[in-house]
């Protein structure tokens, strides 16, 4: 009686912000000053006057580039500088770019970024969620396992490695191997929602139908119409012999309307079944 009702897909949240770019401004205190223009100062009267013999023009300059100017105390004036990005501005720049390309479906520009940033910086943890993610989405389940033990060894405790390893031993169909990752997840993160339905997909799994029930039934509280929760629930009930109960949870679901025929067709089968 074993359903997979959770989806096997988890989404990454939360973006690393950091300047595409880096550049500084400096003020050097110097003024800019351009030689003064000359004037023709020559007197014209009326006809048959006499001109007036004026000094030679004062010749004008071209002004030095300010790159040539060197700070004193006149004034100021601005001069554009680059500056190079750290290690750390770096890998929040690929990471960003990474999530961009998964966003426009360039998985593999994506993966190239985000193994970059991870070979600069092993500790940049929300790189590896993402790059291990893809990997399981895309069935690359040894690739997974690599990735995800490497990250365990530098942060046993981290939940997202643990869900996503296994997520991993899930797909390969090692429910148990599953159960004792999730199981090390701190209670800080066990009312998370993605969380509580993995787990009761696992237990359901392995046979701990009032464990999975447990799990079912939180998330139902917190969502009472959320149909798979409550088919999550039935199939717990189903499977502990508590038959009332299972058919109750069942006939909601058939009196909702909005589940997926797949899924109608199980319950409706269910119910046939329990009735007699």
């Amino acid at each position: 009686m074993r359903i997979n009702i959770i989806a096997k897909t988890l989404i990454i949240k939360g973006i690393l912000l950091f300047p595409l770019y880096g550049e500084a401004w400096t003020v050097p205190d110097r003024i800019v000053e351009l030689p003064l223009s000359a004037q023709s100062v020559s007197q014209v009267t009326a006809p048959n006057a006499i001109f007036k013999k004026q000094e030679p023009a004062v010749e004008i300059q071209a002004a030095k580039p300010i790159s040539s100017l060197t700070p004193n105390a006149d004034g100021p004036f601005f001069e554009k500088r680059k500056a190079t990005l750290n290690q750390d501005e770096q890998g929040g720049v690929d990471y960003r770019r990474a999530l961009e390309h998964i966003s426009n479906g360039e998985t593999t520009s994506a993966k190239r970024l985000l193994m970059s940033t991870l070979n600069e910086m092993p500790r940049h943890h929300a790189s590896r969620i993402a790059l291990g993610t893809l990997y399981i989405k895309e069935n690359l389940l040894d690739g997974a396992e690599d990735l995800l033990a490497e990250g365990l060894r530098l942060d046993e405790d981290n939940a997202d490695f643990l869900r996503l390893m296994a997520a991993v031993h899930n797909k390969r169909d090692e429910p148990d191997k599953a159960l004792a990752l999730l199981v090390k997840v701190k209670d800080s993160r066990t009312h998370d929602k993605n969380y509580m339905a993995f787990l009761g997909h696992v237990y359901q799994q392995t046979g701990r139908y009032a464990l999975a029930r447990q799990q079912y039934f939180r998330l139902l509280q917190m969502e009472p119409k959320n149909s798979l929760w409550l088919l999550g629930v039935s199939i717990a009930l189903d499977a502990e012999g508590q038959k009332t109960a299972a058919l109750d949870g069942y006939h909601r679901l058939t009196a909702e309307g909005n589940i997926d025929p797949g899924i109608l067709k199980y319950v409706q089968d269910r119910i046939n079944v329990l009735k007699g």
